[in-house]
């Protein structure tokens, strides 16, 4: 089981400006599993999600198995991600040098 400075420190490794919005959303967390009360609270959660929600959910309230630091992660992951691309669009051209700026990041950790 990770404790929360684990989890921060992941979050955080490559991207130091974000270690405080991190740590902010884990911090913020109870975790306590969430409720959703309506289908449209249930399809913002699916598409920030990146993965496990499929289905069709019966009734509202619904319980989810999972807090809201996952779907904030999430959104902070696919942020990050998102920008990342947008830089390497305006100075990499090639996907090859993205793959292997990546390789370079992950073996340095």
């Amino acid at each position: 089981m990770f404790s929360n400075g684990d989890i921060a420190r992941s979050l955080t490794r490559s991207n130091p400006r974000s270690k405080s919005l991190t740590l902010q959303i884990i911090q913020d967390d109870n975790y306590m599993p969430m409720t959703v009360k309506s289908n449209q609270d249930l399809n913002h959660i699916r598409n920030i999600s990146l993965y496990g929600l499929e289905g069709d959910i019966g009734t509202f309230p619904h319980t989810l198995p999972f807090s809201q630091l996952y779907p904030l992660c999430c959104s902070h992951i696919r942020n990050f991600v998102n920008e990342y691309y947008m830089f390497s669009d305006e100075s990499i051209h090639s996907q090859h040098d993205v793959d292997e700026i990546l390789r370079k990041v992950q073996n340095s950790q």
